[in-house]
């Protein structure tokens, strides 16, 4: 399952340049062997479930979950359910999704999708000074809060609660603006811009809550982080930061460039490093999946245009893509979309699940528009 990060839209936002598919693999070439590669496969079955979070309607979440591809109970109204606000966003960390808000308001939501067990962490911030300019990000395990000030608004404070501990304490403090920031589990990442105009990346252990890297990246292609390790890929060569020693690898040769630019979701998985690659716009599709060998330093790239011929030579139209994720111990693409079907005039969400050949091997309707989808 791909874990998702967020890219924080109350910070200045950070603008990667997405690169070019020349030299890109496509699955078609390396997965299929048959010549039907738009069909579906009988072979397979859907033997996972999956939680489908809507877009909020009127501020409000619900959900939906799909055992072997079929939709087991009710739409279920999550504010109701887990007794949360209205006017929140959420981050997914499989099989957990978060829901906070990125203005300041002290309380954050952490739901187990398996189990439906929900657990609240209210008035985790308790400064020692008067702050102003309040904003947080959160995790499954850690919660991070960003502030100034009042009477020292120069300097840029973050502190962060460990769920479990209970405990909240200083983290760092900065003169800069930040550009960015991630999060993943206890792992935390920055950046910035810096006086001599480099973008600089930082990068923390929220357990320890220390800083373990600062590197510049003004050159870099695109960076990502996944487990233990971050990533940082440049023209024709990557490092890699391991989290366990504490020490940035020298750079490594890699045959074709990373096909993602700036910050990337992913998910490593043996030597693979699994992401979505971004199509050139505009175009029908936003962006599909993706892997990086890191071994063969080359990409793969799963053509959805050949499941979007398949749609059509069957009566459907797509019109909207949705969110995107790939079980790869199952090896199984799952992509949500909306169509219409010939001689209709209504829209309809779906659920595709398709094999690495891209050829279909369950779609099921469903009833809300998706805004995450969580494998588990």
């Amino acid at each position: 399952m791909m874990k998702k990060f967020l890219i924080l839209s109350f910070l200045i936002a950070f603008v990667g340049c997405d690169v070019g598919d020349d030299d890109a693999t496509t699955a078609t070439d390396t997965e299929q062997d048959s010549e039907d590669t738009n069909g579906e496969n009988p072979d397979r079955t859907v033997n996972f479930d999956l939680t489908v979070l809507s877009r909020p309607v009127n501020a409000v979440y619900s959900s939906v979950v799909l055992t072997e591809g079929e939709i087991q109970g009710p739409v279920l109204n999550l504010n109701e359910d887990m007794n949360m606000d209205t006017g929140v966003v959420f981050r997914s960390e499989p099989p957990n999704l978060i829901f906070y808000r990125p203005s300041f308001f002290n309380r954050v939501w952490v739901r187990d999708v398996r189990t439906g067990d929900s657990s609240p962490f209210n008035e985790f911030f308790q400064p020692e000074v008067d702050p102003v300019s309040i904003s947080t990000v959160a995790s499954s395990s850690h919660i991070v809060t960003f502030y100034r000030d009042r009477f020292n608004e120069d300097i840029y404070r973050m502190d962060s609660y460990n769920m479990a501990e209970g405990v909240e304490a200083p983290l760092y403090e900065t003169l800069e603006a930040l550009s960015t920031v991630h999060i993943d589990r206890n792992k935390f990442m920055l950046t910035y811009v810096d006086q001599d105009q480099r973008l600089i990346l930082e990068a923390f252990d929220l357990n320890s809550r220390t800083k373990v890297l600062e590197t510049d990246i003004t050159s870099l292609i695109g960076y990502t982080f996944s487990g233990d390790f971050i990533y940082l890929f440049g023209n024709g060569v990557v490092r890699i930061f391991d989290y366990n020693i504490g020490k940035l690898g020298s750079p490594q040769g890699i045959l074709e460039n990373i096909n993602r630019g700036g910050f990337f979701d992913t998910e490593l998985v043996g030597n693979r490093l699994y992401y979505r690659f971004a199509y050139a716009q505009p175009n029908l599709l936003i962006e599909g999946p993706a892997y990086y060998d890191l071994d063969q330093g080359a990409n793969t790239i799963f053509d959805l245009f050949t499941f979007v011929d398949y749609l059509e030579s069957n009566g459907q139209n797509l019109l909207n893509p949705g969110p995107i994720e790939i079980n790869s111990e199952e090896e199984v693409i799952v992509f949500a979309y909306s169509y219409i079907e010939a001689g209709n005039t209504e829209a309809q969400w779906a659920v595709a699940y398709l094999d690495y050949g891209l050829q279909l091997i369950k779609t099921t309707d469903i009833p809300i528009e998706p805004a995450a989808l969580v494998l588990h």
